[in-house]
């Protein structure tokens, strides 16, 4: 009996020791060291606008931060409901009618022009309801009930673009009782994720464009994940076929100590085996970036850390003191905002995630309850717009999209078509095949041949004979100076045309 306690004991001792004991991420052939505290690096910096909202003593306050931070006086008919994309204010105006029922008719309206614009009003049919802003600021997404047949519940999603000025439906047919979470964007701003089915959950996904509503992921079971898909760190890929979240740790406890608990970070690609990395800090963010890489965050009681995972390779990309209140990428995915605070100052960062270097720091007015960010801008981007290592000839960028093909599309069977090398150092449009699908086109910047690194600015695939952007992180395409196209025959790729 004794020699069972003790040989229980030591087992014990063991896994305490082992959990202190393991580097940050698990599992890993070779990780990185945990690095120390990284001090600011001082250079040149972006200008970004923030519009952070601060809670005073329950009194809801927005500052406008560019540098300097401005409290915006905001009309009293921007409710709590309302969102925002930095320049202009989505809100619902409710007027009661001669039967006493409110009418709700939803707003566009600028401040700094004192314009409204309606969107869409209230009909004798429906009635539009909540508001979900998208990651590029440029599409809002809200729920359209139907009040005919109001026992029904019926209800539609429905987003407006305000690039094309008009709205249209996404989701329909939708019973309001089986809704079991807000609708919620993917961080690239194609995909609109909620989780539906009282009786039995599952994740459903409304694609933008072309509109269309499934249940997704079935190989997981859903019931218990509400709160994650409500809030948690969770996002789906441009593709809509990547779906990563992370779960919080888990573990025995004895007494009042949790002996071994792991976080979780879960990457599932539909109808396969979900993978799972183990990691010892909580992580409080993750995105897919355009290049299928997952950015990611863990928090510990020092300081926080950013990592990004291609494959199975987990890198750290820097670390930073402090804790993190809120966060907040800008729509060109190449700045993540990050707010830390204490008793007397909250501090913004600008983590550039390309150059992996915090690029600057800005102290904004300290808060009483709490403060978040709700709309991050790059005014000004004097930073290069993707930093490389060396400019390569022709010859070595051809040589490296064959190297990378499949790595760079994520497609296992795709088919070189096109390069179009442009203006831009390293920066060229790859066209490429898959089968069942359109053609696809990446704008992409090589920043290192050796060590295979490169950057996703923009997406296109074809329609009608000309060439639709998807996704893009840049403002505008660069030029095109040489046209190669991919030879089968020769195996080889054959300078076209030179513009």
């Amino acid at each position: 009996m004794f020699g069972l306690v003790l040989l229980n004991a030591l087992l014990i001792s063991l896994v305490v020791f082992g959990y202190n004991n393991l580097p940050e991420l698990m599992p890993s052939a070779d990780p990185p060291p945990v690095p120390q505290i990284a001090g600011f690096q001082d250079q040149a910096a972006p200008a970004i606008k923030m519009i952070a909202l601060y809670i005073n003593q329950g009194r809801r306050q927005f500052f406008n931060c560019q540098p300097e931070c401005q409290e915006l006086t905001i009309p009293s008919f921007i409710n709590d409901e309302a969102v925002t994309d930095g320049a202009s204010w989505y809100f619902y105006q409710s007027q009661t009618d001669d039967r006493g029922d409110a009418d709700k008719t939803l707003q566009r309206y600028w401040p700094d022009q004192n314009k409204t614009v309606t969107i869409i009003e209230q009909t004798a049919l429906a009635k539009p309801r909540s508001l979900y802003i998208g990651p590029d600021n440029l599409k809002v997404a809200f729920w359209l009930d139907n009040i005919v047949s109001a026992k029904k519940s019926l209800t539609e999603l429905w987003i407006y673009n305000s690039l094309q000025g008009g709205t249209k439906v996404v989701a329909e047919k939708l019973n309001q009782n089986d809704i079991l979470t807000r609708p919620r964007w993917n961080q690239a701003g194609n995909f609109i994720w909620f989780l539906g089915n009282k009786d039995n959950p599952k994740l459903h996904l409304a694609a933008i464009q072309p509109p269309s509503l499934a249940a997704r992921f079935n190989n997981l079971d859903w019931s218990d994940m509400e709160a994650l898909v409500d809030g948690g760190p969770m996002d789906i890929n441009f593709t809509g076929r990547s779906l990563a979240f992370a779960q919080a740790s888990t573990g025995f406890i004895t007494g009042n100590r949790t002996l071994f608990g792991r976080n979780k970070l879960v990457i599932v690609n539909e109808n396969d085996k979900p993978r799972t990395s183990y990691v010892k800090s909580p992580i409080v963010y993750l995105r897919w970036m355009l290049d299928d890489s997952l950015l990611y965050l863990t928090q510990d009681k020092q300081g926080f850390t950013i990592w990004r995972q291609s494959g199975t390779v987990h890198k750290l990309l820097a670390r930073y003191s402090g804790q993190i209140t809120s966060l907040k990428m800008d729509p060109t995915g190449k700045y993540l905002v990050l707010l830390t605070s204490d008793q007397t100052q909250v501090t913004a960062l600008t983590f550039a995630v390309d150059s992996r270097r915090f690029v600057a720091r800005q102290t904004l007015p300290p808060a009483d309850d709490a403060v978040y960010l709700i709309n991050v801008e790059v005014i000004n981007d004097s930073l290069p717009g993707q930093s490389i290592s060396v400019e390569l000839s022709d010859d070595q960028i051809t040589a490296f999209i064959g190297s990378n093909l499949v790595n760079i599309t994520t497609v296992t069977d795709a088919k070189p078509l096109s390069i179009l090398i442009t203006d831009q150092p390293n920066t060229i449009f790859l066209d490429f095949a898959e089968p069942g699908r359109p053609k696809q086109r990446l704008l992409l910047t090589i920043n290192d041949a050796v060590q295979s690194e490169w950057t996703i600015l923009s997406k296109y695939i074809a329609q009608g004979g000309d060439w639709i952007k998807t996704y893009t992180g840049i403002s505008s395409d660069p030029a095109p100076l040489k046209l190669y196209d991919w030879e089968t025959s020769l195996n080889q790729w054959i300078l076209k045309e030179t513009y």
